[in-house]
């Protein structure tokens, strides 16, 4: 869940996904999202509210994570010269790596990395999308979100 410079919230797949594991992760997230300095602090309604720390099992998961996903895309550099990499700078302007997704979408890149997708107060970055044919509002191609993952469950 994140905070938009306008007070909006935009949701992830994860943020579904905890909310569908049990909806009090998500209303420790949104709690912590609208006052964080309140919500981490003690205060008359009870205890502070802060999201988990990172500890080294997580890390661990995390960096196996960024290592697969790397090798798989070191494989399909060598055999796909046409990828197109979306780059998610902190710093860049809110709608870029948006903007950059659609513009490779539109021009048939054959798998665009990190594409940044979105649906009304939805977004998601896809590991890979893949161009297959097809008829779409892109005209005779549309893409297909593929995601490394180290497990099938």
């Amino acid at each position: 869940m994140q905070r938009l410079p306008d007070g909006s919230l935009r949701f992830s797949p994860k943020d579904l996904i905890a909310y569908l594991e049990g909806d009090f992760a998500t209303w420790c997230d949104r709690l912590y999202s609208h006052s964080p300095n309140t919500a981490a602090t003690e205060n008359a309604n009870g205890p502070k509210f802060t999201p988990d720390k990172p500890d080294e099992e997580g890390e661990l998961v995390i960096r196996r994570g960024i290592e697969h996903e790397a090798a798989h895309l070191a494989r399909l550099r060598a055999i796909e010269p046409g990828l197109i990499e979306i780059e998610h700078a902190l710093d860049a302007p809110k709608d870029l790596a948006y903007d950059r997704t659609r513009e490779a979408m539109r021009n048939g890149s054959p798998i665009i990395v990190q594409g940044e997708l979105r649906a009304g107060a939805w977004m998601g970055i896809a590991d890979f999308l893949h161009s297959r044919k097809g008829a779409s509002a892109l005209g005779n191609h549309q893409y297909e979100p593929w995601d490394t993952k180290l497990a099938r469950s």
